[in-house]
Parts: C-alpha cells; sequence; structure tokens
C-alpha cells in the first residue's frame, strides 16, 4: 500500500503553487483550508492594473470582496495610452465634415474630451478598487517610456494616501511632471523608495518637480532605510544635484543605490551627492551603476565623469557598517576608478560580506589581482561577481586562496576557455587549493558557455553544489 506524502512545509507547498496557472488555482479552494489559504495568497498577493479590460474588470470585481481584500500586498499600475478612435468613413460623416469648415478643429475637441473622460474612469474604477486594502505594503507606478498618459499617472498617485500607516516601499517609474502632488502625501511607515527618471525634464523642473519631491522624501526622514535613484540617458536636463542639495539627513539610511550615465550629466555638481553620501555615516549597502550616456555637442567637465571615485574615497574610516558594494568600473576601467576602489578595499575589505564590480569589457587577470589584493584579509566575503575576460585555472586558485569563505560566485567572461581539458588538468594538479574552499554555487554569464564546464568545475572543486549557465544581460538604456 502506498504511503500518503509527508507534510511539507509552507514555503515548499507556495513554491509548488506558483507554477500553476490562475485556472488551476482555483481548484484549491474546496480541498481544505490551508490550500485555500496557499491559493488566495498565490493569486492575490500581488495585483497589477495594465490597461487589459478583461483582467482589469477580473480585478475590480474580486478585490472589493471583503473575504480577499487581506491577501493583497502588492499593487502595481502600468499605465497605458489612451487610443484614439477610428475615424469614421460613412457617408454621413464625409458629407459633415464637408460642410462644417472648422470640423477638423471640433474632431479634435471631441476626441481630447474622450480621452479625459476615459481617464477620468479609469482613475475613479482603480481608485474604488484599491481603497479599501488594509494590507499593502507595495505600490508600484511603471511606466512605459513615452507610452503613457500624465493625466492618468498624476490621478492614481493619491491613492498613495489610503495606505500611509502599512506601506513600505514605493516604486515610482513616471514621468518627472506627475510627481507634483507628492508633496500632500504622508507614508508614516515608508522604509524604501526607488525612484526612476527616464524622461526630458519639464520647464521650471526645480519648483515643480524637486521642491514637491525633496518635501515628500524629507518627510520620511524617520523611517527611510533605502533610497534609490536612477536616471536613463534619456532624461535630460535633469539635475538630481537640485534633489541632493535640497534633501536633509535621515538616521536609519542603510542602502544607498545612484544609477546614471557614466559621464555624470545628471548632475551639474557632484558637491551636494557627496556632502548627501558623507551625512549618512550608517550606511551598510551602497549600489553604484552606470548606463550609457546620451550624445552631446561637448563632453562634460572631468568631475562629472568621475562621481563614482570620488564617492569611493568618501567613504573612510568613519563608514564602519559598509557590508555590500556594487561599483560600476566605468568609463573603461579608468585609472581613477581603480585606486579609488584599491584604496577602499584597504579600508573596508575585511567587512564586506558582497562585492559586486560591473565592468562589460572585462578584467584581465593582473586587474583581479591588483583591485583583489588591497587588502589581505576578506574575513566575512560571501559573495563575489565580477567580469572577466577569461576563466583559467589561475583565476580560480587567486579566488580561492583569496576568499575561503566565499559561497556564491558570480562569473562572466568574454571567451571561454582555450580548453577545457587543459582547464581540467590544471585545476586537478592544484587541487589542495580547492579541498577546503567553500564555494557553493556559481552562476556563470558568457555567450557561449561550454556544455562541459559545469560537469568540469563540480569534478574539480569539492564543495560546489550548483553551475548555472546564461547569456549576459543587454544594457539598459
Amino acid at each position: 500500500m502506498q504511503r500518503p506524502p509527508p507534510d511539507l512545509p509552507a514555503d515548499v507547498w507556495s513554491i509548488v503553487a506558483s507554477f500553476l496557472p490562475p485556472e488551476e488555482l482555483g481548484s484549491l479552494y474546496g480541498v481544505n483550508p490551508a490550500l485555500f489559504d496557499l491559493s488566495m495568497k498565490e493569486r492575490y498577493w500581488r495585483v497589477c492594473f495594465n490597461g487589459d479590460k478583461r483582467t482589469m474588470k477580473w480585478l475590480r470585481k474580486n478585490i472589493v470582496r471583503k473575504h480577499v481584500q487581506g491577501y493583497v500586498r502588492t499593487v502595481e499600475i502600468k499605465p497605458w495610452q489612451i487610443e484614439e478612435r477610428a475615424a469614421k468613413k460613412s457617408f454621413w460623416w464625409s458629407l459633415f465634415r464637408l460642410l462644417t469648415r472648422e470640423s477638423d478643429e471640433w474632431s479634435k475637441r471631441a476626441e481630447e474630451h474622450r480621452k479625459q473622460r476615459k481617464i477620468a474612469k479609469a482613475i475613479k474604477r482603480i481608485s474604488n478598487a484599491v481603497k479599501e486594502l488594509p494590507n499593502v505594503r507595495e505600490y508600484t507606478v511603471q511606466c512605459p517610456e513615452g507610452d503613457c498618459h500624465p493625466a492618468l499617472v498624476h490621478g492614481l498617485l493619491p491613492s498613495l494616501t489610503n495606505w500611509k500607516d502599512s506601506l513600505v516601499k514605493l516604486t515610482l517609474c513616471v514621468p518627472p511632471d506627475s510627481l507634483l502632488c507628492l508633496a500632500a502625501v504622508e507614508l508614516n511607515q515608508l522604509e524604501r523608495l526607488e525612484l526612476v527618471f527616464w524622461s526630458k525634464a519639464p520647464e521650471s523642473f526645480q519648483y515643480h518637480v524637486i521642491e514637491p519631491l525633496a518635501v515628500f522624501i524629507n518627510n520620511l526622514c524617520t523611517t527611510l532605510e533605502s533610497l534609490s535613484i536612477v536616471a536613463t540617458r534619456k532624461a535630460t536636463d535633469v539635475d538630481l544635484a537640485l534633489l541632493f542639495k535640497a534633501l536633509g539627513t535621515f538616521s536609519h539610511l542603510s542602502h544607498f543605490d545612484l544609477s546614471m550615465p557614466f559621464d555624470g550629466s545628471s548632475f551639474s555638481t557632484t558637491r551636494p551627492l557627496l556632502s548627501f553620501v558623507d551625512r549618512h555615516k550608517g550606511l551598510r549597502s551602497l549600489e553604484l551603476s552606470t548606463k550609457p550616456a546620451a550624445t552631446r555637442q561637448s563632453p562634460t567637465q572631468p568631475e562629472h565623469k568621475e562621481w563614482i571615485p570620488r564617492i569611493l574615497n568618501l567613504l573612510d574610516s568613519s563608514f564602519r557598517n559598509v557590508q555590500q558594494v556594487n561599483v560600476a568600473l566605468r568609463p573603461l576601467k579608468a585609472k581613477s576608478i581603480s585606486d579609488a576602489l584599491i584604496r577602499f578595499l584597504s579600508i573596508h575589505g575585511h567587512n564586506l560580506a558582497l562585492l559586486a564590480l560591473t565592468e562589460n569589457a572585462g578584467l584581465s587577470l593582473e586587474e583581479v589581482q591588483a583591485i583583489l589584493g588591497a587588502t589581505k584579509h576578506f574575513y566575512h566575503l560571501e559573495r563575489l561577481a565580477l567580469n572577466v575576460q577569461r576563466v583559467d585555472e589561475a583565476l580560480f586558485r587567486l579566488l580561492a586562496t583569496r576568499f575561503p569563505r566565499l559561497k556564491h560566485l558570480e562569473i562572466g567572461f568574454m571567451y571561454p576557455p582555450i580548453s577545457l581539458h587543459s582547464l581540467r588538468e590544471d585545476l586537478n594538479k592544484n587541487r589542495e587549493f580547492y579541498s577546503e574552499w567553500g564555494l557553493k554555487r556559481i552562476e556563470i554569464s558568457c555567450k557561449c558557455c561550454p556544455g562541459p564546464m559545469e560537469a568540469l568545475l563540480k569534478e574539480c572543486i569539492p564543495s560546489l553544489e550548483v553551475v548555472a549557465c546564461s547569456h549576459p544581460k543587454s544594457s539598459s538604456t
């Protein structure tokens, strides 16, 4: 007789349920209370309004029910463009346009009025659907670049006031002029804020965007723990120096993430940025990443291009809590960046648990040795990510000796090993370096990752459990 399956932890059942389509989740409702609760969480934990009429109608119908409202934790809104009405081709419409002198102007006014009605209707429907949700903790407004209506965004942001005592994470990827209404929004528990600037700055950027946004962020001075700001190359005329100049001090800020074009064109001066970082000695995690720069008639000033080394040089021994660092080595391994990084690692290397060095061009073995040789002791480093030109045994031996407690390695390389047979022989020849290495997982990113490499690495590194290969991600704009 077949024995019944043993009891599984709730998180295992949750993983199983994540692979089920919505129609299959519905069949779990009547099995027992535990599976009912599991299926409800999987179906309603995150709700998304994206303009699809069928999906939005189903959501509006269901999340207003009392037994459903308590399960919703994340609300995501992806504003959409209101499509123009197809031109009429009837005989009578053509005759009307022929006889009416101002038919074109009248048609434009009528079409604009129709769009405004549809926007107001969408705002009302979504606001009514989400206003009674009691446990929302994350709210995201994600506008496709150049493909959303600003009035729709502006009308949906006031919904934030519904969760002023429960919301902990807010992500806004919207046109800058939509941020005007944030000054009146109060969120008492917000811990994580992510802002993405992807469009050209409007006129009077400082008064219509920066000042209301600064008021909103400064009101989070006692709760904010994570601040992430992204500016793409399309965010021309967006001067983030004005924002950082207006920001105060946040007593609990532990994570800071800044991503912008590598030439520093998002700042008219870096002094407010450096002053902001210097005021937050309690930072634990820091991410400084770069994006492609827009074509300009004249290059930016050298001090703007060196915004990353300037921040790294600022992080002296008074920043005692830094444990996670993700640094972009652009523009293309400039000496100022490598020198600043070496100095930073010599001060904080003993305390780091995560180190990520992003460089699309790939580091040579000599460059890796120079950077990672900055300090003799990486006591706590458990996760490392870097891009190299080529993988060979000398690189693995360097990592095994420098990071004996490393658990997770993410490595990207431009060229595959010259010979897998030679790599296996070299690894086996120096097997004593890997016998006590605690590495558990390797994630390899390469356009042409050799298939046998997974078995080869598991054979030569005894502690290794997982080897995952993937193609490199395309750079974001």
